[in-house]
């Protein structure tokens, strides 16, 4: 295990793709706008509940937490090709002038998840990162950045999400589609024991 990510073996996850794939298209599908990332509606919300329960009791069942938020993460040939180093800090993880080390995100695949790898890096320059103002978010230079790990989202994973990283385009299936869970306890210890090994899916 490492403290970047931990693949999961989801419990029935085949039986819950098999309902679930065909709803998150249906709902894609029915999106005049796709932006890369997109909030549920409230109907869609309940609509996923109703015919997919069984997604939200192993999403409990592994994170046992209540969800935050609940997207899907669109990636089509627009996305960039390179500059999209980033980690997933707020204002509020600068207030006590320590950078927390994690908050775990469950991300879930539903169409050609093997077409992007996430890459983590290790910041090699102390002024590495910046905040775009364009974006709204907090991101890399790429440049003074050491490549260390990879992960292609083949099955459900938890991922530090406070960990620099990019998304980067491996093979030509598009577009990419993922569920972005996060939960409400994403930095809790037994969360981040799950991640790197030292605790099981109860």
């Amino acid at each position: 295990m490492n403290k970047f990510y931990r693949k999961l073996e989801v419990p029935d996850f085949d039986r819950i793709q098999k309902t679930l794939v065909p709803v998150i298209l249906d709902i894609v599908g029915n999106r005049e706008h796709k932006l890369r990332i997109n909030p549920f509606t409230e109907s869609e919300y309940l609509r996923i509940q109703q015919q997919v329960p069984e997604l939200f009791d192993s999403i409990f069942q592994i994170t046992q937490s209540d969800i935050q938020s609940f997207v899907f993460l669109y990636y089509d040939e627009n996305y960039p090709t390179s500059g999209t180093a980033h980690s997933d800090l707020v204002e509020q993880d600068f207030e006590t002038g320590v950078i927390p080390d994690y908050f775990y995100r469950l991300n879930w695949p539903i169409l050609n998840p093997e077409s992007f790898e996430t890459v983590f890096f290790r910041e090699t320059d102390s002024d590495a990162r910046y905040y775009d103002e364009v974006a709204g978010a907090y991101k890399l230079d790429e440049t003074k950045l050491e490549r260390v790990d990879t992960l292609v989202m083949s099955s459900p994973a938890l991922v530090n999400i406070k960990e620099p990283h990019g998304i980067y385009k491996i093979e030509e299936n598009l577009p990419r589609i993922l569920l972005a869970i996060r939960p409400v306890d994403g930095d809790s210890p037994r969360l981040r024991n799950l991640a790197v090994g030292s605790e099981h899916i109860s």
